[in-house]
């Protein structure tokens, strides 16, 4: 699902799911169309995603939930700006391997 999300924040994914993800952050309101990341974040939030409010167990492992939650979830290493996809694909293989 990680690898998914993260074609998708770099622009090479469906627009029927990019409505499903928002920045999280000062101008989240504003973020209606596409995923843009707000300006005034700090680097602790950096390029952070709002999760949705679910109500039951389903919505909680639908896309729009889980997909912003391990996303968040994510060392700021990983969610830098100007990853390439197979840099991340190789960054989250160490994260999450240990080498």
């Amino acid at each position: 699902m990680i690898l998914l999300l993260t074609a998708i924040l770099q622009g090479a994914g469906h627009a029927a799911i990019d409505q499903y993800l928002v920045a999280a952050g000062p101008t989240a309101a504003n973020l209606q169309q596409g995923v843009r990341w707000p300006t005034a974040v700090t680097d602790r939030d950096m390029r952070k995603l709002l999760v949705p409010r679910t109500h039951d167990k389903l919505g909680d492992r639908s896309f729009s939930a889980a997909g912003p939650r391990l996303w968040n979830d994510l060392p700021p290493g990983l969610r830098r700006p100007g990853l390439t996809f197979d840099s991340f694909r190789q960054s989250l293989k160490s994260h999450l391997f240990g080498d």
